[in-house]
């Protein structure tokens, strides 16, 4: 009985240690993700789009949000340029996608997000082409 309950709780650490270093990899991944995410930010006028859609479509609880915010407020910008605007709104998995989550968010703390996504959206609106669509959906 007594080699059983060692058996047993040798089995209980080895789980423990289990959860121990998954935890501590999930973590390390999280923070991997925040510092390509600020660093993507800091630059975010010199990203290309698809590297501004991708960390946009990181979950918001894995970013920080100033730097979410400061990739939204680069997305405005390129959405009040005329020759990006359709292209922007016809990118349903991307830059749409990333813009429409942006603009459902209700928390306090994320307001900046929001009012970059809302005027982005607001942008975008301003095509003739882009009206229907937007519309339509």
């Amino acid at each position: 009985q007594a080699a059983r309950a060692e058996r047993q709780v040798a089995a209980d650490r080895e789980r423990v240690e289990i959860a121990r270093r998954k935890a501590e990899d999930a973590e390390q991944s999280r923070l991997e993700s925040q510092a390509r995410l600020g660093h993507l930010a800091a630059g975010a006028a010199g990203a290309t789009d698809e590297e501004l859609i991708q960390a946009l479509k990181a979950p918001a609880e894995d970013q920080d949000r100033g730097a979410r915010a400061a990739l939204l407020h680069e997305l405005q910008a390129r959405s009040a340029d005329p020759s990006q605007k359709v292209a922007l709104w016809s990118d349903e998995h991307g830059a749409r996608a990333a813009l429409l989550q942006a603009a459902s968010v209700t928390g306090r703390k994320d307001r900046k997000a929001r009012v970059c996504a809302m005027a982005s959206l607001w942008n975008l609106a301003t095509e003739q082409a882009n009206r229907q669509p937007m519309w339509a959906g």
